[in-house]
This record gives C-alpha cells, sequence and structure tokens, in this order.
C-alpha cells in the first residue's frame, strides 16, 4: 500500500471506531433478548461439548449404555454440542450487528 492508501484506509478505521463508541455514549443501544438469548445458548453448547470432549466416558457415569461399549454416542454428542455452539454463536453475531446497525440508523 502506498502512503497516502494507507493514511485513507486508518483514517476510516479511526471514524468507525469513533462512531461506535460515540453510537454507544450517546444512545441507549442493547442488543435483542433473542441475540443474547443465542449467545448465552452458544456458550453453554460449547462448553458442554469441551466438557464432553474432557471426559469421554460421561455418558456410562450416569449408568446408561445406549451404543453398547462403542464409544459413538460419546462422540457424536460432542460433535452435535459444537455444531449448536457454531450455528448460535453465528446467529447471535448477526444479530448484534443488525441491532447495532438499528441504533445507528435510528440515531441519525
Amino acid at each position: 500500500m502506498t502512503g497516502e492508501a494507507e493514511g485513507r484506509s486508518l483514517k476510516v478505521i479511526c471514524a468507525k471506531r469513533f462512531l461506535i463508541r460515540e453510537v454507544r455514549m450517546k444512545t441507549s443501544w442493547r442488543p435483542s433478548r433473542y441475540s443474547l438469548l443465542e449467545s448465552m445458548l452458544a456458550l453453554v453448547a460449547g462448553f458442554f461439548a469441551l466438557l464432553a470432549l474432557v471426559r469421554a466416558d460421561w455418558l456410562e457415569s450416569f449408568g446408561v449404555n445406549l451404543d453398547y461399549g462403542d464409544g459413538a454416542l460419546e462422540w457424536a454428542v460432542p460433535l452435535a454440542m459444537a455444531l449448536i455452539a457454531v450455528v448460535l454463536g453465528g446467529r447471535a453475531v448477526r444479530g448484534w450487528r443488525i441491532d447495532f446497525a438499528r441504533a445507528i440508523r435510528a440515531r441519525s
């Protein structure tokens, strides 16, 4: 990048940061309940996915042996939880961005 182009991109980044800071200070921007709920559910699903990966025999500790010692269920549950965490996390990020854009539009 040339010096001039780099300076322009730096000005754009600074302007965006200033706008975000200004919107947060001057408006009552809050994420929607759905965004917060999706964020919390994504965190819980991610926690359980990590917990299930750390302790591989967690299902047998409850006295349940649905896969007859095969171990497939112990791997399927963490993968499903990780997938749920990724999907809900993506939806939450999208919701937060939409809510923030609405706050900016309402301000103008």
